[in-house]
């Protein structure tokens, strides 16, 4: 008997380790066990499923001894009777007369059908456990919650709580939730104990079951510092490639082509042997994990041969800008380029025109992207028009001050907040990169109108931003000496991008 209950656990066992995966670790002196389901089905539905599958587990093997025993044959004048052994197991004793004993036969039946699946593996089903619940698209913290087999009642008054520090539409795919669950028992329902959550690299949200049955939501803020980080890097097949190597991070590399897109065109003017340099900050735990990136205060690149610098600098107003040596700002009333990625395709001056056919003036220029490219306005300013404009097809007009005008066709769409006499930003997303009107493909035909006519948008000069004067100036070198004193201090990380 001892034998076949021993292989009917090692069976039943083999059934929980297919659904099962369990981890057990220390907290706080206290065992905690983990069961992470292998089949990614709702906890309730799983623990019904592997219920049902121990139990019947435990029937076919009992079913199985039982017939074994009532085929093999008795000897004359004995029959057989249940005994306890004396470590406690089952053990059958052979004596002198009458029948197999019926009731011997019932308590094995019962020990190997209902005692296995109450005593085998009962820590299974009783014990806390961890779950962690991966948000996908498209899912609430309720529909998780609920899919994870907690109760409605439970799980609105997890998010309840949680709202009071986090508001729960916040959750974004990929990120995690834990929860302690202790089971169901067969007075009591499945409990939540403590639902942690991590919004952030720079905060932790737990959410915590009180003596008296209530939750309650705490936000811990991790303590960061920032630290000082400098890089170089010699361009060698591309900005990116050699932004990688030096190990920049890629919002930061986001930060500086942001800096420098006013006077670099990044998809035309950078060439093999050009360079950039920049110090940075990063955000460290008390660990020293780094877990965000703040400002950019040098700013550098090398391009054909012509260097430019910039330091981060917060005027008397407050807006932080960035500025060159001589307190110059960076910014210029138009960017070079306003859309991303694209090539030109045709320049400003007389051509033929590819649809009519004969030499005609082309007044813009020409960059070609896929459909649905971003387009961003050239500067601040008021929309004079957006809609349908002829062979411009869906046009936009920007009016940005009492001389300079930019002019963006055959898109595919406008942005719905770009309107006439609506407000725009510079960089902001007017439209989309599209074939409007006459066009023989997805291009932006884009202008520059200096009082109201077309000029060559790569040939003319743009005004400057804000000069700083007096005792901004004065406010404005003084960090600068301290800005580059601290990068001087720093060892750069160096490394030339080789072609991939």
């Amino acid at each position: 008997m001892r034998t076949v209950s021993g292989i009917l656990s090692a069976l039943k066992q083999g059934v929980v380790d297919r659904l099962w995966t369990h981890r057990s670790t220390v907290q706080d002196g206290a065992v905690v066990h983990r069961a992470v389901h292998r089949a990614g089905r709702p906890t309730e539905f799983r623990r019904h499923l592997m219920t049902g599958l121990l139990t019947f587990t435990g029937l076919v093997g009992a079913a199985t001894f039982a017939m074994s025993v009532m085929a093999t044959p008795t000897p004359p004048g004995s029959s057989a009777t249940l005994s306890r052994g004396t470590d406690g197991g089952d053990i059958l004793l052979a004596k002198p007369m009458g029948a197999p004993g019926t009731e011997a036969l019932n308590n094995t039946w019962g020990s190997a059908s209902l005692g296995m699946d109450s005593a085998s593996n009962s820590d299974l089903l009783v014990d806390p456990y961890q779950v962690e619940i991966e948000i996908s698209p498209g899912d609430t913290l309720m529909s998780v919650l609920t899919q994870a087999g907690i109760e409605r009642g439970t799980a609105h008054a997890l998010i309840t709580s949680l709202a009071t520090v986090f508001d729960p539409r916040g959750l974004r795919p990929r990120q995690r939730l834990e929860l302690s669950v202790v089971p169901e028992r067969p007075t009591e329902p499945a409990s939540v104990t403590e639902m942690r959550f991590h919004p952030d690299n720079l905060r932790d949200v737990v959410v915590s079951l009180t003596d008296a049955g209530d939750y309650v939501a705490e936000e811990d803020k991790r303590v960061l510092s920032d630290h000082l980080v400098r890089s170089e890097g010699t361009i060698d097949s591309s900005l990116y490639v050699a932004a990688r190597n030096a190990g920049v991070p890629m919002p930061v590399l986001g930060s500086l082509i942001n800096i420098f897109s006013f006077d670099v065109d990044f998809q035309r003017e950078i060439q093999q042997g050009d360079g950039f340099a920049l110090m940075f900050e990063e955000k460290r735990t008390e660990a020293g994990q780094t877990v965000d990136f703040g400002d950019i205060l040098v700013a550098e690149m090398t391009v054909a041969g012509e260097k430019k610098r910039f330091f981060r600098f917060t005027d008397d107003d407050g807006f932080e800008d960035y500025y060159d040596a001589k307190g110059q700002s960076v910014r210029r009333a138009l960017l070079r380029t306003p859309v991303e990625g694209a090539r030109i395709s045709s320049g400003f001056g007389k051509r033929k025109h590819p649809i009519l056919g004969y030499s005609k003036m082309h007044k813009g220029i020409d960059f070609a992207a896929p459909t649905g490219t971003p387009i961003y306005a050239a500067g601040d300013g008021v929309v004079e028009f957006a809609g349908r404009n002829g062979g411009y097809g869906n046009y936009v007009r920007i009016r940005h001050n009492g001389t300079y005008k930019t002019a963006y066709a055959h898109l595919n769409r406008i942005d719905s907040r770009v309107k006439n006499g609506a407000k725009v930003r510079q960089r902001q997303v007017i439209g989309y990169v599209g074939t409007t009107g006459r066009s023989t493909g997805p291009h932006l035909h884009y202008e520059v109108h200096v009082n109201n006519k077309q000029v060559n948008p790569l040939g003319v000069k743009l005004p400057t931003g804000k000069t700083l004067k007096g005792g901004e100036l004065a406010r404005f070198e003084r960090q600068r000496a301290e800005i580059e004193t601290q990068y001087a201090a720093i060892e750069p990380s160096t490394q030339v991008a080789q072609a991939d």
